[in-house]
């Protein structure tokens, strides 16, 4: 299964000293018809461009 998700613009958030940092919110039941279940440990790689997250089995 293979769509695309498109996230209309990246939020800010205040962090240290009201200093804004970028949001990316991410949610929506094709998360968990992904298997990504409430509670669900996931490892985050990125590079320059590209976020990939990946859900760690245990």
């Amino acid at each position: 299964m293979s769509k695309i998700k498109t996230i209309r613009k990246i939020s800010y958030r205040s962090w240290n000293n009201f200093q804004p940092i970028p949001f990316i919110p991410l949610q929506g039941l094709f998360l968990k018809e992904l298997g990504f279940e409430l509670g669900s440990k996931v490892k985050v790689e990125y590079k320059l461009g590209k976020i990939i997250i990946t859900k760690i089995n245990s």
